[in-house]
This record gives structure tokens, C-alpha cells and sequence, in this order.
């Protein structure tokens, strides 16, 4: 069996993320779980960024307890052929500073209408709009990349 190195997975993760712009959000306050949709974007050191109304339930979780869980996939083609997918396990942050500056231009980069939607970062840092971006660090990447590497999970912690 070939062994995989953690660079490996980590750019096999990279592309995975790089061919997708949604993902599962899954948070928890103490009590019950939730699951949704984000569009993301993501910076060289695997960092998840997304934008949600402060109002939203995952922010509401998010602001109680701040590990989440996020899942990212390459859709098959027929059931059982060639998965790719990855499962991020982090810590979410709602950014700020100039960590909020270097996600907005993160997320505008990659979803440009944003900017459009939003004038500019001054508009989230000064709480004018309901719209937060948050920003996930990992620290477990769990990989399934049948095509590049079989059939085995492979696990990178952070």
C-alpha cells in the first residue's frame, strides 16, 4: 500500500474545495443540532470562510458553541463510483479586524455579486447590515478520494 503524506490530502482537499462553492453547516447549541447550506470561500491555510445573518440559527449556535462540523462533495456520477469528499471538524469565529477584511475580500474574490450586495466591509464591521462573515479553523479534515487515493478515509488534525 502506497503511503499517503498529509500534503497529499491536504491538496487533494484543496482541489475538492476549489470544485465546490457549497457546503453543510452543521452546529449545535448544547441541546439540539443544525444542519444548513453556505456558499464559502477558503484561503490557503484551509480556513472556511461564509457570510449569514446574525439572526440565523447556525449564528446563534455559533455565538453558544463554536465547533461545527462542515462537509464538502463532488456529486458521483452513479452511486458507488469515485467519492470525494471531505469532513471538517473546526472552531467558527465570527471574523473581525483585519481578519474581517482578509475574509471579505476572500468571499467577494471567489462570489463577486457579494460585493454588489454589500458596498463594502465597513458596512459589516459597523453592524449596518444583519450579514456577519464567519471564518472556521480546522483542526480534523477527514478525506475520501477514491480516484486519487482508493477507498480508504484518510485523517490530517490540525
Amino acid at each position: 500500500m502506497k503511503q499517503v503524506l498529509n500534503q497529499d490530502i491536504i491538496d487533494a482537499a484543496k482541489e475538492i474545495l476549489k470544485t465546490n462553492s457549497v457546503a453543510t453547516l452543521a452546529t449545535n447549541d448544547g441541546d439540539r443540532s443544525h444542519a444548513n447550506n453556505i456558499y464559502f470561500a477558503y484561503n490557503k491555510d484551509l480556513e472556511i470562510v461564509f457570510v449569514s445573518d446574525k439572526d440565523t440559527t447556525h449564528a446563534e449556535n455559533i455565538e453558544k458553541n463554536g465547533k461545527v462540523s462542515i462537509v464538502v462533495y463532488n456529486e458521483p456520477e452513479a452511486y458507488g463510483s469515485n467519492h470525494q469528499g471531505i469532513q471538517i471538524q473546526g472552531i467558527c469565529t465570527q471574523a473581525s479586524g483585519l481578519n474581517l477584511v482578509e475574509c471579505w475580500h476572500l468571499y467577494t474574490k471567489r462570489f463577486p455579486v457579494y460585493a454588489t450586495m454589500i458596498k463594502n466591509v465597513d458596512q459589516i464591521a459597523n453592524k449596518l447590515v444583519k450579514s456577519r462573515i464567519f471564518t472556521v479553523k480546522v483542526t480534523s479534515l477527514k478525506l475520501l478520494d477514491v480516484p486519487t487515493f482508493g477507498k480508504e478515509f484518510h485523517v490530517v488534525e490540525f
